[in-house]
């Protein structure tokens, strides 16, 4: 009888998507980004598709700019930016 064993790593990193997406977080300060390199391993462990990224700036207008550009897909705000980000 013929058996495969898979190792845990080579099945979770295994990304199905072509090609290949991330979904990418924009943080300002080194709290955030702790924060999501916590998210970014916890949704690996799970083995989540499409894999997280990281994406750190200087500002927060600078995120909103990454986003408008699309460097970055998201950046989670307070509620006293969404006017200055609708513009």
């Amino acid at each position: 009888m013929f058996s495969v064993s898979a190792k845990y790593y080579d099945v979770i990193e295994r990304d199905m998507m072509k090609p290949k997406r991330e979904a990418r977080m924009c943080v300002v300060s080194d709290v955030e980004k702790a924060k999501c390199m916590d998210m970014k391993r916890a949704a690996f462990s799970r083995d989540i598709r499409p894999s997280f990224a990281c994406i750190q700036k200087s500002s927060v207008e600078n995120c909103l700019k990454a986003v408008q550009k699309k460097e970055a897909d998201f950046y989670s705000m307070d509620a006293g930016y969404l006017e200055k980000a609708e513009r």
